[in-house]
This record gives C-alpha cells, structure tokens and sequence, in this order.
C-alpha cells in the first residue's frame, strides 16, 4: 500500500494552486498538468467538437530539446522519423477521437525528466498553439520523524 507524507502533498498542491494562474508569454495561457514517475500522463489538445483531426497534421513538440518533436501524426498515421529517442515508445494519440478534435497525446511511463513545456500545433487549420507544462513528482513516502 502506498503512503504519502501529508506535508509533501500540501507542498505539492500549493505549489500547484500558485502556478494555475501562471499565463504564457507567447500564444495564451498554459495548462498545468500533474503526473508521478512511473505514471501515465494525459497532455489535452482539442479543436472545435465540430473540427476532425483525422486528415490534419498533428505536431507535439517541446521546444526545449533537440530534437523538440515529442509525437507527429501526419497522413493518417504516426510519423515518429523526427521523433525524439527519450519518447520513442513512449507516445500516442487517442485515434478514435482525432474525429471529435481530440488529438490529445498520452505519455506513458512518466520520468522526471519529462517535465516541461509541450506545444500541440494543427498547421493547416491555423490552430493557435496549446501549451501544457508537465510538472513530474515522485511518489512520497511517509517518513518517520524523530
């Protein structure tokens, strides 16, 4: 059974509850998004419910490492050439629902290092770029105090 130490959580979720109103310098605002090492992470990403994402490129990137592609879906498939090794098998998108506008990626077996700021840009529709910052934790032990 897994035990948490209650100050690591409070830390957590105030530090949380500071950065939610955090807004990007660039396009908008960016969405935070909580994962523990070992788990998986949804990173949302949605056009309009009208919109289908299944004849569009999908580009998730994180500009801060070279390569920045994280997951590219073009021509109705994945194209994961570019793709950075630090994800390689780590990623994909929920295809039933590239047709509602979902193109969400799942990140599977979170690291630390996976933490940073990830960008889902559509080129064709012109979609504004989403910003989620990915904020990695490590499951918390409790510990006795003496």
């Amino acid at each position: 059974m897994k035990t948490y130490s209650v100050c690591g959580l409070w830390t957590l979720l105030m530090y949380i509850i500071s950065i939610s109103s955090t807004s990007s310098d660039t396009d908008g605002t960016v969405q935070h998004i909580v994962a523990l090492v070992g788990d998986d992470a949804i990173l949302p990403c949605t056009l309009s419910s009208t919109v289908s994402a299944v004849y569009q490129s999908v580009e998730w990137q994180r500009p801060d490492l070279k390569p920045k592609e994280v997951h590219l879906y073009r021509d109705e498939k994945d194209d994961l050439v570019l793709q950075n090794p630090v994800f390689r098998g780590r990623t994909s998108l929920f295809k039933e629902e590239l047709e509602n506008g979902n193109a969400s990626l799942k990140l599977t077996r979170v690291e630390l290092s996976d933490a940073g700021n990830y960008t889902c840009y559509i080129p064709l529709l012109d979609h504004q770029k989403t910003i989620i910052q990915l904020i990695v934790g490590r499951d918390l032990q409790l510990q006795q105090e003496l």
